[in-house]
This record gives structure tokens, sequence and C-alpha cells, in this order.
């Protein structure tokens, strides 16, 4: 699914053939001195303005791809200078924009008309967000009853818990899309299509904001507020490998997603956006 700007939109200054120095994705631009995508853009920028220290479990020996560049954030870092990129071209409000950009599309393409700023158009999306949260916990058996307490006691997810966030995710997802004209005039099949990558998309942003919420930092947050924890789970697997990869999966969760959430901030209507972003630009 596609958005047509108001706008021509400039493109990063790039040749197809080259890829970013640190992890082989597609490069955004070049700048900070070498050819680098936009995460490892972010991820250089953020460390240097923080003066984040990381620390290497593997004497510093990890291998850096696109696919493993979230495993290790020290090797990560030290490639970062190791290919050149330069922490004196950093400003603090660089081309990567300004924290709340202003959002502004085509009137036909939304169900709410004559919507003036990226803020009052996502009024009525931040509010079907907290609605539909609050949908997950009342499906709970035992929901939180002190749920605005974000470090309040949690009971452990179980299986009926994982199941039922999954279908209420994707109930969710389509009804966020049937807000938008263009998702509403998609046939069935065409909404299913998108909501198999959509509804997955669309679970993790809810959960990774509940995550960021919960100061603990080895435990995954559903969006009816019971938790998957990397070191224990509620029923015991039948097998230890496979104990061992659900723990693997939860703690990818929480490094690429749970723990950027923290460190950001992001709020409702940021979690808002990105839901939106993520649909219209399929």
């Amino acid at each position: 699914m596609s958005l047509s700007p108001s706008t021509t939109v400039s493109t990063p200054s790039s040749t197809p053939s080259e890829v970013c120095a640190v992890c082989s994705d597609t490069v955004h631009s070049h700048q900070f001195g070498v050819p680098a995508c936009l995460g490892c853009i972010v991820f250089f920028r953020r460390t240097v303005i923080n003066k984040v220290q990381y620390k290497c479990w593997k004497q510093g020996r990890c291998l850096i791809t696109f696919a493993s560049r979230c495993s290790c954030r020290a090797c990560r870092l030290r490639k970062c200078f190791h290919v050149g990129m330069k922490p004196a071209a950093i400003q603090q409000r660089d081309r990567l924009g300004p924290r709340n950009p202003k959002v502004i599309f085509y009137e036909q393409m939304i169900h709410y008309k004559d919507v003036p700023t990226s803020s009052s158009l996502f009024t009525p999306l931040v509010h079907l967000q907290r609605v539909q949260r609050a949908l997950h916990v009342n499906y709970s058996n035992h929901p939180i009853r002190n749920r605005n307490q974000p470090n309040a006691h949690r009971k452990p997810a179980s299986r009926g818990d994982i199941n039922c966030s999954l279908k209420l995710a994707f109930k969710n997802a389509d009804e966020w899309g049937n807000h938008f004209e263009t998702y509403r005039k998609l046939s069935r099949e065409e909404k299913n299509s998108v909501l198999s990558e959509y509804g997955i998309a669309f679970l993790l942003i809810d959960q990774a904001f509940q995550t960021s919420r919960f100061k603990k930092d080895n435990v995954w947050i559903l969006q009816n507020g019971k938790i998957l924890n990397s070191d224990k789970f509620q029923e015991d697997e039948e097998q230890s490998s496979k104990a061992e990869t659900n723990s693997a999966f939860i703690e990818e969760l929480i490094e690429c997603l749970g723990n950027p959430f923290r460190n950001l901030e992001i709020d409702d209507f940021e979690c808002a956006s990105l839901k939106t972003m993520l649909l219209l630009t399929r």
C-alpha cells in the first residue's frame, strides 16, 4: 500500500551499489563520513550523544552484519569507529529531523476530514489505541487492577494469554486500517494479505510500549500486562532446547524493541504514528 505525498520528498544521496559500511544494509546517507544505513546512523548518533558505554561478552569478536547488528552493541560501535564514522559530524539536531515532525496526509486518505495538523489527525487514533489496550486487559483472566502503575506486580503469561493477544492484535490492526479510505477499499483477500505482515508489527509495537514502561530489563510484557520472562516460563517446556529458543527470542525482542522504546521514551502519540506509517508505507 502506498501513500502519495503532497510534496516531493528528497531521497538519500547514495548509489544503488552502495551498502552500509557497518552492517551491509541499504545506505541512507554519508552523514557521518561513510556510507551508512539509517539504523546505524541513529545507533551511532545516540550512543555518542548519550556517551553510552557497552560491553562485549565475547572479547570483542562479534561479527556485525545486517542480521546480527543488534546482538552486540559494543562490537557494532567499535565497527562504526573502525569504518570511519566521525563523532565530530554529529549535531544535536542534524538531518535526521526534529523529535516530533509534522506529518500531513492527503485528506481523502483518512476517515477524519479537515484535520490541519498531525496532532489533531492522530487524536482519534490515540483514543482508539487506549480503547484497544483496555480491551486486552478485559479479556485477561486475571487483569492488572492497577495497570496505571508501570511497575505493579504482574503475573506470568500463559499460552492462553499469548493466543488471545495475537488474535486481538490482528482484530485491532484491521480496525485501525479501516480508519483509512485506502485500506477500506481493499478486498477482504487484499486486507488479509496486508494483515499477514502488518498484524504482527502492530502487536509488537503495543507490546514494546508496554515493556518500555517496566523497569525490569529481562521481561517482555503482553498487551494485557502479563509478562514473559527470559529466565523463567510459567509452564515447563518439554524440551530444554525449546525453552532455550523461547528465552533467546524474548531476549531479542527486549534488545531490539523493548530497550529502544524505553530509551527513546516512546509515547502514545508516537505509537499511533508508527502503526499508521507501517500501514500506509507497506
